[in-house]
């Protein structure tokens, strides 16, 4: 289970969330307080850092500014799962960045104790965007806070996901939607996702609805969704054939990737309520 992430813990996975400064090529009405300093804030409110980490760059000036994710959950959640009172836990994600390339962006996450792989809520009216300039750390609080008072709307959306039950054609109709997202969205990128990389992208997408624990079989939307979402972003824990053989499907590696695929699964499961 995720555990509170400690100051030095975030400076060791994401750096960039204590910068100080900004790139010299922003404007001066760049604000220049760091994310810690949101999270100090919300710390104050009893939502802690439970997960953290930073975008990968290739232009070095970029280091230490680069665009970066953290996961808050509140201290009454996190004890409610620790003693095994609940099954879900309902997040503050924020991503934001120092380098100009992203305003604060505001979501409400879900995290499964099963499978400690956290969903992002895609749907709009679940997060907010703050933009650098001519904002405070007190309003990106106060738009987080906001998300969190939506987290009874939120789960009641899972407990409807719960009470529908799929039809077999229904469940492969989802998970060739999922598979579109990652893999018939670009065909360069879709060629990467198994290895070795020259190996060509044909599989039964039906690999994606796989279950790696009991709790996660059944035919509910819910069950589906948490199964494809879980071996999209991790990859397959079992062997793919392929046209060269057998091969794994890879992990998504990308922050923004992940971000991406998080908030359209949700959207393609709430698509399915309707």
């Amino acid at each position: 289970m995720m555990d509170v992430l400690s100051r030095g813990e975030l400076e060791n996975v994401a750096p960039s969330i204590f910068a100080d400064g900004q790139l010299n090529r922003l404007s001066d009405k760049y604000q220049k307080y760091s994310t810690v300093q949101v999270a100090e804030l919300l710390g104050k409110e009893r939502w802690l850092p439970v997960y953290a980490r930073q975008q990968r760059v290739r232009d070095e000036s970029r280091a230490g500014y680069q665009k970066h994710i953290i996961r808050f959950r509140h201290e009454a959640d996190i004890n409610a799962l620790r003693s095994g009172r609940k099954e879900e836990g309902f997040d503050i994600v924020m991503s934001n960045s120092h380098d100009g390339s992203s305003c604060y962006v505001l979501e409400a996450g879900i995290f499964r104790c099963v499978c400690i792989n956290g969903l992002v809520v895609g749907a709009s009216a679940f997060s907010f965007k703050v933009r650098h300039m001519g904002s405070t750390p007190e309003e990106v609080v106060k738009a987080s806070l906001e998300i969190a008072s939506k987290v009874p709307e939120v789960a009641s959306r899972v407990d409807v996901m719960k009470g529908v039950m799929l039809s077999d054609r229904e469940i492969q109709d989802f998970v060739i939607s999922a598979y579109h997202l990652k893999w018939e969205r670009d065909k360069v990128d879709a060629e990467k996702a198994l290895e070795p990389d020259e190996a060509p992208l044909s599989f039964d997408p039906m690999v994606l609805a796989y279950p790696r624990r009991s709790e996660d079989k059944g035919n509910s939307l819910w069950s589906v969704f948490n199964r494809v979402q879980e071996n999209m972003m991790k990859g397959s824990p079992v062997r793919v054939a392929t046209n060269h053989g057998n091969h794994r499907i890879r992990s998504v590696k990308g922050l923004n990737e992940d971000l991406r695929i998080n908030r359209e699964l949700w959207n393609l499961a709430e698509s399915r309520l309707k």
